[in-house]
């Protein structure tokens, strides 16, 4: 589980692996992180790491992105340049509330 604080906008730093090895980036046409809030499936997608056999992608967020506290599933699926998905995680993340966000 991934926790945060709701408004926060530090990227998030996700590390894609398959069979132990990092995923080449150069073979994923993007990868998206999915996140079922209360009124909507929000999509955002990755910025690939500049070194593409890293296997690192990041997810930029919004402020009203991670806006309402609570706790919500989410997932990280890579569209692979042949057309392809595959699913690397599916987790939760949880919204703390702060006490400066107005």
């Amino acid at each position: 589980m991934i926790t945060r604080f709701r408004g926060d906008t530090q990227r998030l730093k996700v590390l894609l692996q398959l069979d132990g090895e990092n995923v080449n980036l150069a073979l994923v046409s993007k990868a998206e992180f999915a996140i079922k809030k209360t009124s909507e499936i929000l999509v955002i997608e990755g910025v690939k790491d500049v070194d593409l056999s890293s296997g690192i992608v990041y997810f930029p967020f919004a402020e009203t992105d991670l806006d309402e506290v609570g706790t919500y599933c989410f997932d990280v699926q890579v569209t692979w340049t042949d057309t392809t998905k595959t699913t690397f995680i599916k987790d939760k993340i949880k919204l703390l509330d702060d006490i400066n966000k107005t």
